[in-house]
């Protein structure tokens, strides 16, 4: 998949229906409650799950406070030396120095990767970029989960056309699934890839 934001309810109404939950949005009091209300696109409760689907510094956060500071995979907690270049406050020197700060190195990534969902229905896989499908890695274990799901994004191309995983909607696909789909066909097309 190429966009990384969850996708959204559009519809040709000018709007009083909420674009992530795409339920109608009423007027709460005055002459017009219990009317749509086509001034407002989003519910504020929605606002708040749409940012924590899409907006990555939030997701981090809320990931990192959630599981700690930590890798899922081996239990490491790796600092980076950051460096920003700054310039002097001293008008007469402007003189450039490096500020240097110690920051977390873990990265964030999703447990079940998004392409292998992308053949579902919007609303279903709406569910898979919420924090629920997110862990946070180290460099180490991130490339190398990124390099086995690349091996496998790979071979699924070279696959025959039929999906491995075929498209049903309002069913959510597991990883687990999806990895013995996998391993069935790579054994079929005579691969020596295995999905370690």
């Amino acid at each position: 998949m190429r966009s990384r934001r969850p996708p959204l309810h559009h519809d040709e109404r000018s709007g009083g229906c909420c674009r992530w939950c795409g339920e109608a949005i009423l007027h709460e009091s005055g002459p017009k409650a219990g009317q749509p209300n086509r001034r407002r696109a989003w519910h504020p409760a929605c606002v708040e799950a749409y940012q924590l689907a899409a907006w990555r510094k939030r997701q981090f956060k809320f990931v990192k406070k959630r599981d700690g500071a930590c890798c899922a995979a081996c239990g490491e907690a790796p600092k980076k030396w950051l460096a920003s270049r700054r310039r002097s406050i001293d008008r007469e020197t402007r003189a450039r120095y490096v500020r240097v700060r110690r920051a977390c190195a873990l990265e964030l990534d999703h447990t079940i990767p998004l392409w292998s969902v992308a053949h579902l229905p919007p609303d279903a896989r709406r569910a898979y970029y919420g924090p629920e499908n997110l862990k946070l890695l180290c460099p180490a274990c991130h490339r190398a989960k990124t390099t086995r799901e690349a091996a496998q994004r790979a071979a699924l191309r070279r696959a025959p056309s039929p999906p491995l995983i075929p498209a049903k909607a309002g069913v959510q696909t597991d990883y687990a699934d999806f990895l013995a789909a996998f391993t069935r066909a790579a054994a079929q097309l005579g691969s020596r890839l295995s999905p370690g």
